[in-house]
């Protein structure tokens, strides 16, 4: 359908990965634990997007400001 989407960041609230593999194709997932919490698989995340006219690089960070994964939507 040509929809590009994503779910990110986990508002605070710890998680644990599914145990079954998502029906749809996934590009990253950021599996490390929480510091000090191995309980809980989950750094929380935001995205800064990037608009450079029909470009959008979008750089997702941790909580400590490192980039995770990056990807160009054109």
């Amino acid at each position: 359908m040509g929809i590009k989407a994503r779910c990110l960041g986990n508002g605070c609230f710890p998680y644990n990965l599914p145990t079954n593999p998502p029906k749809i194709a996934v590009e990253w997932i950021d599996d490390r634990v929480e510091p000090g919490d191995d309980r809980y698989k989950g750094i929380h995340t935001f995205a800064l997007l990037q608009v450079s006219g029909t470009t959008v690089t979008i750089k997702y960070l941790d909580q400590d400001g490192n980039v995770g994964f990056i990807e160009t939507w054109t």
